[in-house]
């Protein structure tokens, strides 16, 4: 059953706001998403040029939903869907069906169906997601608990390093004595190491025998 929707996304400058753009899209995408670059040399570079939008969501949200350009202060970015599969696409403006050579679509035509456009008023209003901190202050405060975790996250490996301490078992066992008194006898044993019992007081080993149980 497929639980995400992955669109590829075109044209990303090394210019792009990636952090507005990332804030601009969960304004309008409600279930949680992916972004990350496709750079088949650097892998973790931030200049790559296809990006991969990984979408929680079994089928295609409303807000892109027949969308296949989006248009981000002058800059066209072509989406790629799914169903588009190995069919010709423009990486100009999103057509089907033709290469970006033979494409005829005017400029004027950019802002007709299947466009999205960004205006700077709303992402002007956006939060930058690409920031790590708000203040010097929230940066002591985030990597305190970062070291916490950390030391705490070291004290939970040592002790699963270290031997266990030897855990004793006492086992008490009603008996009677030789001289008919009732007594118990005392067993410790020490898990991973020698049984051991307690010293006799007396200095004799008592005969001990079972008690007997009592007749109905």
């Amino acid at each position: 059953m497929q639980t995400e929707h992955v669109i590829r996304l075109y044209n990303v400058t090394r210019y792009m706001d990636i952090g507005r753009f990332t804030a601009f899209l969960t304004a309008h995408i409600s279930p949680e998403f992916d972004l990350e670059p496709l750079d088949t040399c650097t892998p973790d570079s931030r200049t790559s040029t296809v990006w991969r939008l990984t979408i929680q969501l079994a089928g295609c949200p409303n807000f892109l939903r027949d969308v296949v350009r989006l248009l981000w202060f002058g800059t066209v970015i072509v989406l790629k869907h799914p169903e588009v599969g190995k069919r010709l696409q423009c990486l100009r403006f999103g057509n089907i069906g033709h290469t970006m050579a033979r494409c005829g679509f005017s400029t004027e035509q950019l802002r007709g169906p299947g466009s999205i456009l960004a205006s700077e008023e709303e992402v002007s209003q956006l939060e930058d997601l690409a920031v790590p901190f708000r203040s010097f202050a929230e940066m002591c405060d985030i990597a305190a608990q970062r070291i916490r975790l950390q030391d705490q996250a070291d004290t939970v490996s040592a002790q699963a390093v270290q031997p266990p301490s030897v855990m004793v078992l006492t086992l008490a066992v009603d008996c009677v004595n030789s001289d008919g008194r009732d007594g118990r006898i005392v067993a410790a044993s020490g898990i991973g190491g020698r049984s051991t019992a307690p010293p006799d007081q007396s200095g004799q080993t008592p005969l001990a025998q079972p008690k007997p149980k009592p007749r109905p």
